[in-house]
């Protein structure tokens, strides 16, 4: 169901936030651009669907089941239905921000007492927006297919409930139309949508198959499980997640070939790391420190500081990003994030629910990731490549409105095993770790039995950098989280005492527990941990990373307030340029003039139609019966202007700004003058 939202008056969804000089601002996408998030759209078209007299076993079935404090929030019935936000045509994407800075204005309100007089310190300043065409979609969530004609005709009618939308609405912000095109018009397809092409058979004969995939769509990953109010995100996409798509996908087929792929260790899926320049990123490791003092894009590692380093010089931990090698050095780019501010609602009162506000920590959409399977059976990788290659998934927090993390999966290559270091002092974890101990208790430090089999290695505890918490991954099916782990942080750094010999196989199947979920991966002694200094590549301070929408093309309203809205700021920015040229003509030049003379020129600037008949009335002209130059204001008459003033006009005129708006400049700079001679006497 595609819907179009059209504002006729300013309009606003708050952020929840303050900012510059108003205390309220609209909530922005990852653009900058206004829209309105999937989750607003979902409570107001379900509280329409309900003025509509439709049960509450539709709603429930549509929508899902609301809180009930006598029902778990896991135990709660979700809806078929996915409300995606509402965003702007394509086209004002690329605007530049202050053009973007014109969709948006401010309004001013303050409270009155019984006598109707203003109350002290109420005066409040919000920012609104203009009036706007936004875009957006319903869809069934199992399969991102097109609603069946009678939930289509009942969400039809609970949209035109809909007449206003936002914040002060009892204060004629957000009057609205919403319309969808009429059921008989569109053209069903109800098969996946998924599915963006018919996957060709792949048949695979290496040990590793490689994915990419692109986040089109904000995505929470719950970093854990007891949240509170500030759910923060994963920096990555866990291997378990892919896993649990396959098990989903063959969990009513053959239970050996299940039990096979998801329990029994044959198929390892490991994590989605961020892309930079087409190349799969590692984590930084947790060794790597940076001076505060110098930016010269210089790490140290940790363990390879002497005492006078730390005197020399003010380090710290450099705990986030990812990095690439490159000839140059190291590229370290951070994952982007946004943040958002929710609030549950009361339905009751039809307000936000008190106490109930928390905040989204989110990845943006835009940005790729790439992860890979291995296994040693090959008709289990080609299965799997069936069941992810081109296919969208939803999963995350707020699968069904605004959230949910719409994921693009495509398989890249199959990928040979590669020669693998076996001896070293150094020993990082690409993967997260978790170990257990000789009392099968979760251990944050492993055992040297654990890492490796030389009998006479010693880790050097006071060099390494391991860094743990705990971690609840959740299932799906159960709808509930498993077991609370404590698991080793990728980017953890184990520092032995001398170089040690490490077992080949034991490092391609993997270290310790989960090693299904893409746990165990490590790396024997990178480059990046040899040397004591370690040089990076400078950010791009240019580049910029357009995030993309899943907005429409821009229509011919569009285009006309786009066009509207350039010229208005264009206009804007001359006015200010004039205004500092007559500023700065005044502070420089002394005019000696008295203000019945600057007076004759400010009518001349309202009475002269163009600018030569502006001309004609300032300095006359010779040939002309009409504007003669001793009847013009510059030379004729006994108050003419000296040849010092009128040179500093003339020179005025010809500043490149002001050449073609002379009239509306000399008008400024008269009205100033006048004030500025009378203050003087």
């Amino acid at each position: 169901m595609k819907v179009k939202i059209k504002f006729y008056s300013n309009w606003a969804i708050g952020s929840g936030k303050g900012g510059d000089s108003k205390d309220s601002i609209i909530l922005n996408d990852d653009n900058g651009l206004p829209f309105i998030p999937g989750k607003t759209l979902k409570g107001l078209i379900r509280d329409a669907f309900l003025e509509c007299n439709y049960s509450k076993e539709d709603a429930i079935r549509l929508f899902g089941q609301e809180k009930n404090l006598d029902i778990k929030t896991d135990d709660l019935e979700e809806g078929i239905l996915r409300f995606n936000s509402a965003y702007l045509s394509d086209a004002f994407i690329s605007l530049p921000k202050d053009i973007k800075a014109k969709l948006f204005t401010s309004k001013t309100a303050t409270r009155l007492d019984e006598k109707k007089q203003a109350i002290d310190y109420s005066l409040r300043k919000n920012e609104v927006c203009i009036p706007l065409e936004l875009h957006t979609t319903i869809l069934v969530k199992e399969n991102n297919s097109e609603l069946v004609e009678d939930n289509y005709k009942k969400i039809e009618k609970a949209l035109k409930m809909l007449k206003i939308m936002g914040e002060k609405r009892h204060r004629g912000l957000g009057r609205c139309l919403i319309t969808v095109p009429e059921f008989d018009t569109i053209v069903i397809n109800n098969t996946d949508t998924t599915e963006k092409s018919k996957t060709s058979k792949v048949t695979v004969t290496a040990n590793t198959i490689r994915f990419k995939c692109k986040v089109t769509e904000s995505l929470v990953l719950v970093k854990k499980a007891k949240t509170g109010q500030n759910i923060e995100s994963l920096d990555y996409i866990p291997g378990n997640t892919f896993r649990g798509i396959v098990a989903g996908a063959i969990f009513n087929g053959d239970t050996n070939e299940f039990n096979d792929i998801i329990f029994n260790k044959t198929v390892q899926f490991g994590d989605a790391h961020l892309l930079i320049d087409g190349e799969r990123s590692l984590k930084t490791p947790f060794s790597f420190y940076y001076d505060k003092n110098k930016d010269n894009n210089t790490l140290y590692n940790f363990h390879h500081l002497k005492d006078n380093d730390w005197i020399d010089k003010k380090l710290k931990s450099r705990k986030n990003g990812y990095l690439i090698g490159t000839e140059d050095g190291f590229k370290i780019k951070n994952i982007e994030y946004g943040n958002r501010i929710k609030s549950s609602r009361d339905r009751k009162k039809r307000s936000s629910e008190k106490g109930g506000m928390f905040s989204y920590h989110y990845i943006k959409k835009g940005q790729e990731f790439e992860f890979e399977v291995r296994s040693e059976n090959s008709e289990y990788l080609t299965k799997i490549i069936e069941i992810l290659d081109n296919k969208t998934k939803y999963f995350g927090k707020s699968k069904s409105a605004e959230f949910g993390g719409a994921i693009e999966i495509k398989f890249m290559k199959e990928v040979a095993d590669q020669t693998i270091t076996k001896n070293g002092k150094y020993l990082y974890a690409e993967s997260n770790l978790c170990f257990l101990n000789e009392y099968g208790e979760f251990t944050a430090t492993p055992s040297i039995k654990d890492l490796t089999e030389d009998e006479n290695a010693v880790i050097d505890w006071e060099k390494s950098q391991v860094k743990f918490r705990t971690f609840a991954p959740y299932n799906f099916h159960r709808k509930n989280y498993d077991f609370e782990r404590l698991i080793i942080e990728k980017g953890s750094v184990f520092v032995f005492e001398k170089e040690v010999d490490f077992n080949e196989v034991t490092l391609k199947k993997g270290l310790g527990c989960f090693l299904t979920e893409g746990y165990g991966k490590v790396l024997i002694s990178p480059s990046f941990l040899k040397d004591k200094e370690v040089k990076t590549i400078p950010k791009d301070t240019t580049e910029k990373n357009k995030q993309e929408t899943t907005s429409k093309d821009a229509t011919e309203e569009d285009k006309t307030l786009i066009q509207f809205i350039k010229s208005k700021h264009k206009k804007n920015l001359t006015e200010i340029g004039i205004d500092n040229k007559v500023k700065e003509y005044i502070t420089k030049n002394y005019f000696q003039k008295k203000p019945s003379q600057w007076a004759r020129v400010f009518n001349a600037t309202t009475q002269a139609k163009d600018t030569t008949e502006l001309e004609g009335l300032l300095f006359g002209n010779e040939d002309d019966t009409i504007y003669t130059k001793d009847k013009s204001i510059f030379y004729g008459g006994s108050k003419n202007w000296n040849k010092s003033d009128i040179a500093k006009i003339t020179t005025f005129f010809k500043e490149d700004i002001i050449k073609d708006k002379k009239i509306v400049a000399l008008r400024k700079l008269a009205k100033k003058m006048i004030h500025k001679t009378k203050n003087s006497k």
